[in-house]
């Protein structure tokens, strides 16, 4: 149990959401697994994220991303666990001296797991666990349809007044005190009300950590990984693509996790090696990211 444990406070380095809420950007609100995507453990979870845009539309424009989401797991047998989370959205953009907000509660994510773990020797190292993940996102976010005639990009919106269809991956693979993990997140977006329709979003990420003990109840994680998002392009009402829509970026989170009995904090920074949105218009600057867990 311990070993498992271990392996699985990487996981918590997959939550480098990618918040990119720009018109010209992805708006990827749901690249993170979580610490506890594999834990056999009930738990309640805190996540906050920021992200920061720049981008040269009607001039200079800056736009910051925060989310702080509630998340709850509860293991209904000892393969399956079910989740929900709830986010509440800040988005915030200034333009020429000038700054508009818009906020709210964002779309609830409900998700089932299964998972299997497999051993290949009698001291059960190497381990490999397998994840799989399936849910839905509901439209519980408010869905505003007009933001053009605020000068706001239609992604800037809390919610997508849609239903999604989400599905979540995972591998990891533990050895000794240190592991990798692949983690994969897929959303698949109806139509809105209306008829605008946001584009599908996929991310995937591969980090790798080692974990340091201080002490008989204390440990340290340091991560690194590389991450890769993309997001299609946006359908208009009248059935045309979006130009200035969909993207893709290319990043290199960095995390240190620490664990305290049943208590677990992970801090993240991740900034870009590459990356086009909106055919090179806005430009990613980096993001932020803090996970608070507790587990029972």
């Amino acid at each position: 149990m311990k070993r498992l444990l271990s392996i699985l406070l990487i996981t918590g380095t997959a939550g480098v959401q990618a918040f990119a809420c720009d018109r010209c950007a992805s708006n990827m609100g749901l690249g993170g697994l979580g610490l506890a995507q594999l834990v056999e453990r009930h738990q309640l979870g805190l996540i906050h994220s920021t992200a920061r845009y720049q981008s040269n539309h009607h001039g200079n424009t800056d736009d910051l991303f925060h989310i702080a989401e509630l998340g709850a797991s509860w293991y209904a047998a000892k393969s399956l666990r079910l989740s929900a989370n709830l986010p509440v959205q800040w988005n915030q953009r200034s333009q020429n001296g000038q700054r508009q907000t818009v906020s709210g509660v964002g779309d609830l994510r409900v998700m089932g797991y299964y998972r299997k773990t497999m051993t290949f020797s009698t001291s059960e190292e190497p381990r490999l666990i397998l994840d799989a993940g399936l849910g839905l996102k509901l439209p519980t976010g408010k869905y505003e349809a007009k933001l053009g005639e605020q000068e706001l990009p239609e992604n800037f919106t809390i919610g997508n007044g849609c239903i999604g269809a989400i599905a979540q991956p995972a591998a990891g693979l533990s050895w000794d005190n240190g592991g990798v993990l692949l983690s994969g997140n897929l959303v698949f977006h109806f139509p809105s009300e209306g008829g605008y329709r946001f584009g599908n979003q996929f991310s995937a990420q591969l980090t790798a950590y080692r974990e340091w003990r201080l002490g008989s109840r204390f440990r340290m994680v340091p991560t690194l990984g590389m991450m890769w998002e993309h997001s299609a392009r946006d359908r208009m009402t009248n059935g045309y693509l979006s130009a200035s829509t969909g993207g893709y970026g290319v990043l290199l989170p960095l995390g240190l996790g620490f664990r305290w009995e049943s208590l677990y904090l992970n801090l993240q920074y991740a900034f870009p090696v590459a990356q086009q949105y909106a055919s090179g218009d806005t430009e990613l600057q980096h993001k932020l990211g803090s996970q608070l867990h507790f587990f029972f």
